[in-house]
């Protein structure tokens, strides 16, 4: 048991560590050229919302853009700040300093970041299937408000229950909303490119693990040593030649140990996987705001033509 006096004194070590550091974090800001990334304006938002749609769908459609905005910048910004603190802990070889710093001020970030490839993918999805459904509402004689999950929707809803698109549902229904507008094709295709499996497979499928389960460790630990596996029993048959071959008797199953664990995640080679996902979300995020500008086009020739 520590006295109050050892606490103070450990406190006032950890205080000097942090500070320290955080100077030579925001000494890299300073110093760091100020056009090193780019943020968006928010002009298409609101020529989005002012724009001759008839009903409420510019406001929704505008402020949907700014919430996505919103959060490609925080991303942006979130990526570049990690990258300045791997920078700074170069600085420090002790151990513990290095430990102290990683948790305090990198971990944070990088535990976003590695998030948003899957977060951000989920609200295009969602935003992008809001856009071409209230296009066509505006622009296509005949097109009713209905979209392709609402009666599961209501099905659910008489029951008392909620129910929320699996991912390669939503972008089935995404799918056959874009038909009528070409434009939002490139935007599809850049979206198969975000959250692929590659990059979970680079990142120990973090976003997940993290989600619902013990995620990787940075640079130091291993986790997830024992898993329990259920499977189908496997035979050993013996070949004329001596050798075995091992098959499976998919008639009666097996329960199993393994035992290996998860590796660490290394901060500086991470990062850069998750910069590839942020140049790809980046491109598609271009690419919706282009559909959106040809909405907003169409919009204006419709009410120019009377």
């Amino acid at each position: 048991m520590l006295t109050d006096e050892e606490r103070q004194e450990n406190l006032q070590i950890a205080r000097q560590l942090h500070e320290g550091a955080y100077q030579k974090f925001w000494d890299r800001v300073q110093a760091a050229p100020g056009d090193r990334f780019e943020l968006f304006d928010y002009e298409l938002a609101h020529q989005l919302t002012d724009a001759p749609w008839r009903t409420v769908a510019g406001d929704l459609v505008g402020r949907e853009l700014c919430e996505v905005t919103n959060l490609v910048h925080q991303w942006t910004l979130e990526l570049d700040r990690w990258d300045l603190w791997i920078d700074v802990l170069g600085e420090y070889q002790d151990a513990q300093d290095r430990w102290n710093i990683r948790a305090e001020f990198i971990e944070p970030l990088a535990h976003r970041c590695l998030q948003a490839p899957s977060h951000l993918k989920d609200v295009l999805i969602g935003v992008a299937t809001n856009a071409a459904h209230q296009a066509s509402l505006a622009l296509t004689p005949g097109y009713k408000d209905r979209m392709p999950s609402d009666s599961r929707r209501v099905k659910a809803l008489a029951k008392g229950r909620r129910i929320f698109l699996k991912r390669h549902e939503a972008l089935e229904q995404l799918d056959e909303l874009a038909k009528p507008w070409p434009s939002l094709h490139p935007f599809r295709k850049l979206l198969d490119c975000l959250d692929t499996k590659d990059y979970r497979e680079h990142t120990h499928d973090y976003r997940n693990r993290s989600s619902h389960a013990i995620p990787p460790n940075f640079e130091f630990g291993e986790v997830g040593f024992w898993m329990r596996c259920v499977g189908f029993r496997e035979e050993r048959l013996r070949n004329p030649d001596g050798t075995l071959t091992i098959k499976e008797d998919v008639s009666r199953s097996s329960v199993s140990y393994s035992f290996g664990g998860v590796a660490p995640l290394a901060i500086d080679l991470t990062i850069q996987h998750c910069r590839g996902q942020y140049d790809v979300a980046r491109s598609t995020y271009l690419a919706y705001r282009d559909f959106l500008k040809e909405i907003l086009n169409q919009l204006w020739v419709r009410t120019q033509a009377g």
